[in-house]
């Protein structure tokens, strides 16, 4: 860790630099402080490729829809659908080894999107990404998250803000100006691993640019989880694969958040649009049919009473 000024007179940032070594290593300090960093894995032809299969859904048109998200950021889900390169992201050999070694056997791909800040984005709340399994900390984390720089992570364009060693807090409840957070700061091509129990954020993003992330998200098969954990990927075992090159995504099979903001047919047809669905997606699916057919009854009504 150092500290870097930043383009904003007088301001300084405490900004992560650990960088991983080798598969030990990295492993070592994602239990010790639950991160690490792993740059220059992606070729500048990977991420133009990137960037030219996910052109079609970053319009800017379809920004979030609360402080969360974000109402300056565009989120892109079920990317395996519609940017058949992320599966190179999701399977790279210089990462799943380490999931291998802190994820019991068949976890799942529980999530898989593409999330791009735009100028004036401002810092989200922070966050641990297994928050919703309702089970008392200090514990296991249910999965691990990673985060791919597509575009370079400063310290104004957004860079992920983290807590290192929050992965082993209790209940602690860090305050959103914590003189411990750190700025992730790696060039395009580098990815952030962490474990689904560190406290962390998306910064703001206070350049004159855009910045690009890809965020795969592991998490443990049903059967592996901690008695009192929800089980929402009770479906995840159904694998479909997303195309012929990577059979690794069978052992991680589940691709959560199937949205229907971003849902013009692939370009290729012989890519899936759906790979598979964890019990809560198809929920969410669920309550969109709800939803149309409410929308439905109402317009039918509204017909009647006109007549």
């Amino acid at each position: 860790m150092r500290w870097r000024t930043g383009l904003t007179p007088g301001r300084f940032e405490r900004v992560s630099t650990v960088v991983g070594t080798s598969i030990q290593a990295d492993v070592e300090h994602l239990d010790q402080h639950g991160y690490v960093v792993v740059p220059g894995l992606l070729s500048g032809g990977q991420i133009q490729r990137i960037k030219a299969e996910l052109a079609p859904y970053l319009r800017g048109t379809l920004r979030g829809r609360n402080d969360f998200e974000g109402f300056d950021t565009e989120r892109v889900y079920a990317l395996l659908a519609k940017a058949p390169v992320i599966a190179e992201l999701v399977e790279h050999p210089r990462i799943l080894p380490i999931l291998d070694r802190r994820l019991a056997p068949n976890y799942l791909l529980s999530a898989n999107l593409a999330i791009q800040l735009y100028p004036g984005e401002t810092r989200q709340p922070l966050h641990f990404d297994d928050g919703f399994y309702k089970v008392s900390r200090p514990r296991r984390a249910f999965g691990i998250s990673t985060i791919w720089a597509i575009d370079e992570f400063t310290t104004d364009n957004g860079a992920t803000e983290i807590i290192p060693g929050s992965h082993l807090w209790g209940g602690e409840r860090p305050a959103e100006d914590d003189p411990r957070i750190e700025s992730v700061i790696m060039p395009a091509g580098s990815v952030v691993v962490f474990m689904g129990t560190l406290w962390h954020r998306g910064g703001a993003n206070r350049s004159a640019a855009p910045r690009l992330a890809i965020t795969p998200l592991r998490g443990l098969a049903a059967a592996d989880r901690e008695p009192g954990a929800r089980d929402s990927a009770r479906d995840g075992g159904s694998v479909l694969r997303a195309h012929p090159g990577a059979p690794r995504l069978q052992h991680s099979p589940a691709v959560h958040g199937l949205c229907r903001r971003h849902a013009p047919a692939p370009a290729d047809r012989s890519v899936p649009r759906v790979i598979a669905l964890t019990g809560a997606s198809r929920a969410g699916i669920r309550r969109d049919r709800l939803h149309e057919r409410r929308a439905v009854r109402v317009d039918v009504t509204a017909a009647a009473a006109r007549a």
